[in-house]
């Protein structure tokens, strides 16, 4: 359904190739016991007249975590590994404890990719860009409106119980749309929100940024996250 309504939305076998988002390995986010949600902007080189299916990743390199040129898929499967790790160990690490999971050895990589399949990936922008990677807010924005009722459909249906929210064109986005749920406030950075469902979101600056997605940077949205969402291990 959400391929479908894309396609009807989209010059995709023009000039909007795109990636089918949503979940990248089904099987692993069903059988996780706390379901995450990562929710960005948009995609970058994928085909410009055709359709790649994010599970098809699975069995290849998932989303360009191999690649160093390509920071978000590292920075962000390292966020979720770290607190996939804490809520199963149900222990908060130390700044100290901190493994180097930028590092592009293969034992790491594999690790991050082992995580990263727990999760949902989802783009507010369907297109994608074809060259460059530096966002522009006001198309982010539009294209998000233009899409709400795919994203929609793809938030219901995935029902994380939790949201990690990068960038804020995208948060404004889904805030103005009411995707994130009742009783979620604006101008809350970094900080976890519940909102009437008892689902757990938290907005953060793009993992492109890197004041904010360096070693220390990665460890206080950790620490954020887990003790926002397990209060005890604070």
């Amino acid at each position: 359904m959400v391929i479908d309504i894309i396609k009807a939305t989209h010059q995709w076998n023009t000039t909007e190739g795109f990636i089918a988002d949503g979940l990248i390995c089904p099987e692993s986010y069903k059988k996780s016991n706390f379901k995450i949600a990562v929710l960005l902007g948009e995609s970058y080189g994928y085909d410009e007249c055709g359709v790649t299916d994010i599970e098809r990743q699975v069995s290849n390199d998932i989303l360009g975590v191999h690649n160093y040129k390509v920071k978000t898929p590292r920075k962000v499967s390292a966020l979720v590994s770290l607190i996939f790790e804490s809520l199963q160990k149900k222990e908060l690490l130390t700044r100290e404890q901190l493994p180097r999971l930028f590092l592009g050895d293969s034992a790491n990589l594999s690790r991050l990719c082992e995580y990263i399949k727990n999760i949902a990936w989802i783009n507010v922008k369907k297109a994608s860009r074809h060259y460059g990677t530096r966002q522009n807010p006001s198309e982010i924005y539009r294209n998000a409106k233009r899409n709400e009722e795919v994203l929609k459909l793809q938030v219901q249906s995935i029902d994380p119980d939790l949201m990690i929210v990068c960038s804020a064109p995208v948060f404004n986005s889904l805030f103005d749309m009411k995707l994130l749920g009742e009783n979620i406030q604006s101008g809350k950075k970094c900080k976890v929100q519940v909102n009437t469902s008892g689902k757990y979101m938290i907005e953060l600056s793009h993992p492109s940024y890197c004041k904010d997605w360096g070693y220390d940077g990665l460890y206080q949205i950790y620490k954020a996250i887990v003790t926002g969402v397990r209060p005890e291990l604070r």
